[in-house]
């Protein structure tokens, strides 16, 4: 797969916007900013994959941060971003220096519980898992990281967290003399009354307060020994946090390894919650009733969202240590035996589907009447949260992903599958940005008809129960890229009835869209199929062909699609 490089955005920082990057790169869309020190910005290299170039801003911080990368380049822990190539500063190029890592999609730790409250008990036990194993290979070469907080934590939307921030992880004689990090962005040990002096206890401390915090939406700052009672967990692990928390160093526990084994071997659980067995035919809505269903086979983390076959969640698979998104098919649809037997057939036809821009399916299974299947884990959500978060996308990174979308549809239909619940909560993006397809041959089905769609983004011939087939989908994913170009949906939302007489009345919404495109969008939603493309091949042809054709944006354009993001 590949993308087409983007603009240079007139959102760069001004120590970047004279940097030129090599031939077939291009600046992405986002950047961010670590702290006043340290700057992210995203790049698409020749390959089309996002990465992360991470800048100082200050010239004379070039060598602070060639020993950040230099220290990232070895690390190989779990939540630790590996340095893949350093760019020196150069006399020839005016580039560098600065790293380039993973792109990070998703967001801070402390944004989100302030926005989502607490993490389940369960998620924010695996995050510390996961923290856990990356401090302690700094502890075991000597080291230590010194700025562990909710705000340099960062939590992608399938779950995976990183830790930022390792520009601090360094001995302190790398450090500029005179710098630490802000008080107010990590949470400041008790033993730091004179000045910021991290060590293996005061990780300790900052790793179960950001942990505290985590399981009770309190700020960082408020955190401390006596906190720990009030965790929803069982009187051992309240015991093991408080320990943790302690504000005397001698009394925390010896070693970061210690304090996770004497979590493991602590009661968890809290006592208020009894284990109940698992209901036939009962699709269960929480985390534990998951657990219990699936047993030993997956560790339940997080719920993912819901859509319209069934609710979806972040699991462990325990057999191959990989996590995996599971997906419970909907209970009106689980007891009715034609609509399982469909979903089993649908099931390995989508688990056939080979193709860069479909997401796989790896396996399905059925207890005590309940029916799901597990599939690869996009990592950084789907084209709904993105637009959510960033809004409206421009031509130049729509164009290419959407080409990729038409390709995967094409293969598809050729292997006889329909999707018919094209919407943006299933196109997925994974680590490379790149946007993927999932829930093919099994949303649109119930029963063995195909089901309404979602209004908004379903042709006429869907929502009114007539006969569905290639176009169907080819109005559906015309309605995607609409709705990545502009933020909504090309007819609006309400009612099915408003949406659907729109549909018939009413040309699609797409200001700012460059003509050649809206023709083609505008002539793949037409509400007769007849007038639509013939298929996802000619479809595709007719869309590069406009991005051919297609003006190229102007500063205003990008500046009008900055302010809106905001």
């Amino acid at each position: 797969m590949s993308a087409t490089p983007a603009p240079n955005p007139a959102s760069l920082p001004a120590h970047l916007v004279d940097w030129k990057l090599p031939s077939q790169w291009g600046w992405g869309h986002e950047g961010v900013w670590l702290d006043r020190w340290r700057h992210s910005q995203e790049v698409v290299d020749a390959l089309g994959r996002s990465l992360s170039l991470v800048t100082a801003p200050d010239p004379a911080h070039a060598e602070w941060l060639t020993a950040e990368a230099r220290a990232l380049a070895h690390r190989n822990a779990v939540s630790a971003p590996t340095a893949y190539h350093f760019w020196a500063r150069s006399r020839n190029v005016v580039r560098g220096p600065g790293y380039l890592r993973r792109w990070i999609a998703g967001e801070a730790l402390a944004p989100r519980l302030a926005r989502d409250g607490a993490l389940q008990p369960v998620l924010a036990l695996d995050v510390l898992r996961q923290l856990g194993s990356t401090v302690a290979s700094l502890h075991d070469r000597g080291d230590c990281h010194g700025a562990i907080g909710p705000e340099l934590l960062w939590q992608a939307p399938g779950g995976r967290v990183w830790l930022l921030g390792w520009h601090w992880a360094l001995p302190r004689a790398v450090i500029p003399a005179g710098l630490a990090p802000e008080r107010g962005s990590i949470p400041w040990a008790p033993e730091w009354a004179t000045g910021w002096q991290p060590d293996a206890l005061s990780d300790q401390w900052q790793l179960a307060c950001t942990l505290v915090a985590a399981l009770t939406g309190l700020p960082a700052g408020t955190v401390g020994a006596e906190t720990a009672a009030h965790l929803p967990l069982g009187p051992g692990a309240q015991a093991v946090f408080a320990q943790a928390l302690s504000p005397v160093r001698e009394a925390r526990f010896p070693t970061l390894p210690a304090f996770l084994r004497a979590l493991e071997r602590a009661d968890q659980a809290p006592a208020a919650v009894p284990v109940r067995a698992v209901e036939p035919g009962i699709v269960p809505t929480t985390a534990e009733g998951l657990q219990a269903l699936v047993g030993a086979d997956y560790q339940v983390l997080a719920p993912l969202g819901e859509g319209g076959a069934g609710t979806v969640w972040r699991v462990r698979d325990v057999a191959l240590e990989r996590d995996v998104a599971l997906k419970l098919l909907h209970a009106e649809r689980a007891r009715d035996p034609r609509a399982i037997a469909r979903f089993r057939h649908e099931a390995s036809m989508a688990a056939r589907l080979q193709h860069p821009a479909i997401i796989p399916v790896h396996d399905w299974d059925t207890r005590s009447g309940i029916v799901w299947y597990t599939m690869e884990l996009a990592e950084s959500g789907s084209l709904a949260t993105l637009v959510a978060r960033h809004g409206a996308r421009p031509i130049e990174e729509v164009g290419s992903q959407f080409a990729q979308l038409l390709e995967g549809l094409q293969a598809a239909h050729r292997a006889g599958v329909l999707h018919l619940d094209l919407k943006p909560e299933n196109v997925l993006i994974d680590r490379w940005r790149y946007w993927r397809l999932s829930d093919f041959g099994i949303a649109g089905v119930h029963g063995g008809r195909a089901h309404a769609g979602t209004p908004g983004f379903a042709p006429p011939e869907q929502v009114e129960g007539r006969p569905v087939d290639e176009r169907t989908d080819l109005y559906g994913a015309a309605a995607l890229a609409a709705y990545a170009l502009t933020g909504w949906a090309p007819f609006g939302g309400g009612t099915v009835e408003h949406v659907l007489r729109r549909q018939r009345e009413a040309a699609p919404s797409l200001p700012d869209v460059a003509p050649p495109v809206a023709r083609v969008l505008t002539r793949a939603l037409a509400p007769d199929a007849e007038a639509r493309f013939a298929d996802a091949g000619e479809f595709l042809r007719a869309w590069r062909a406009a991005l051919v054709t297609a003006p190229e944006p102007t500063w205003v354009d990008r500046l009008r699609g900055i302010v809106s993001a905001d």
